[in-house]
């Protein structure tokens, strides 16, 4: 009998392979700028450096027909010296303007070069980098020598990129930034240019300035003295307060990004001091009382 009833079962369905779990994705990079976007983003900034340079043309136009408005024999000696220092003083101002704008085309003149010709699958941080010191190095080593500094910018610049650059930042722009900030023809240092590199908790926003670690802790520490979370909340019996602990944990993740970004400005200020009031205490009877504190030293 349990020989027939073992035969009557149905046979039992295979069973499906359990689900595996999903592999954890990897964030999804920005996707690199091709040769063609660069060429155009280069040459976008090209545009504009033609376009102020023909503004500054017109402006030395401008400038020297104002000077036929000068009159001599008006009078006024202090107004006509005015004059005849005002006007060569702003040509001057126009010409090196206008010897800088120049600089700047022939230096995107070359980048653009570079990368139409030699730019292929490398990184474009790396393409740039390298570029700009082979640049720098072909104007140390040209015969005759060079009479100019370009050099100097060009390694400026390579270092800026491969030290100041963001790994997801567009370096186009990084390249145009830096060249409004620093100039060809007199450049700054890229340590100048970090410093203008701005910062941002929640909504506000400061310059950044090289800082040390112990500044960044003692404004921490700071900060949190101000708001009372650093020793924690206490009722009038010296018992913790419920809500203190809550309250350090909601205000101290605000308080120490505020206190990082705030340590160039506030790392060498003194430590807020709290108010305690002057007006003695009275008995009963209306004397004064006297106070059981005393001022710490």
């Amino acid at each position: 009998m349990a020989a027939v009833w073992l035969a009557t079962l149905p046979a039992r369905a295979e069973l499906a392979p359990l689900p595996q779990p999903a592999s954890p994705r990897a964030p999804a990079k920005a996707a690199a700028p091709s040769k063609a976007q660069t060429l155009e983003s280069l040459k976008q900034i090209q545009r504009k450096q033609i376009q102020t340079l023909e503004n500054v043309d017109q402006s030395i136009r401008r400038t020297l027909s104002d000077s036929q408005s000068v009159n001599l024999r008006g009078g006024d000696p202090l107004n006509d010296e005015k004059q005849m220092q005002a006007i060569p003083q702003r040509l001057s101002s126009l010409q090196a303007r206008r010897e800088e704008l120049l600089l700047r085309r022939d230096f995107l003149d070359q980048i653009i070069f570079q990368v139409d010709s030699k730019w292929t699958t490398q990184p474009l941080a790396v393409f740039l980098e390298q570029t700009l010191l082979d640049m720098a190095a072909a104007e140390l080593t040209s015969n005759p020598p060079a009479k100019t500094d370009f050099w100097r910018f060009y390694t400026y610049l390579s270092i800026a990129i491969r030290e100041i650059s963001e790994p997801r930042e567009d370096l186009i722009a990084f390249l145009s930034g830096y060249l409004e900030f620093s100039g060809v023809q007199k450049p700054k240092s890229p340590l100048a240019y970090l410093e203008t590199r701005n910062y941002t908790a929640g909504s506000m926003s400061q310059a950044a300035r090289p800082g040390r670690r112990d500044e960044v802790g003692s404004g921490v520490e700071r900060r949190l003295r101000a708001l009372g979370l650093k020793d924690g909340t206490t009722d009038a019996t010296g018992a913790s307060s419920p809500g203190a602990t809550n309250g350090a944990a909601d205000g101290a993740s605000g308080v120490i990004s505020d206190a990082i970004i705030g340590t160039a400005s506030s790392a060498t200020s003194p430590a807020p001091q709290s108010k305690t009031s002057t007006k003695p205490a009275t008995t009963p009877g209306g004397r004064s009382k006297p106070s059981a504190t005393k001022k710490r030293n």
